[in-house]
């Protein structure tokens, strides 16, 4: 049997490594001046930046819900933020983070052929 995580459709594993999360997960000094500029608070840089490094490692927008804690967790370390600052962006946020990262990454949206 296939393990879900090599197959077609990506999925986050539940619990990374401490060796995954600093590999996939870190972000970059390059990142980190993306995204400041586009938030106005907390909130928006940790969802933001938990958007950005999702795509880049599953190639779409999971949920928010869908985010291991640990891959929060995380972030939410790299970026000095409390532990209290949520991760789940608007509806309005989300799509505005979508697009910002679509266009940064140069990443057309898929529209099927229906």
């Amino acid at each position: 049997m296939t393990v879900i995580e090599r197959t077609a459709y990506p999925r986050f594993k539940q619990y990374p490594s401490p060796k995954e999360l600093a590999e996939f997960y870190t972000p970059t000094p390059e990142e980190i001046k993306f995204v400041k500029p586009r938030v106005k608070s907390h909130e928006g840089l940790l969802s933001f930046m938990v958007m950005l490094k999702s795509f880049q490692r599953l190639g779409y927008f999971p949920h928010p819900e869908q985010v291991p804690i640990a891959v929060i967790k995380h972030l939410r370390t790299c970026l000095k933020l409390r532990e209290w600052i949520k991760a789940i962006p608007s509806e309005r946020q989300r799509r505005n983070y979508e697009q910002a990262i679509r266009s940064h990454l140069k990443v057309k949206p898929y529209r099927g052929s229906f």
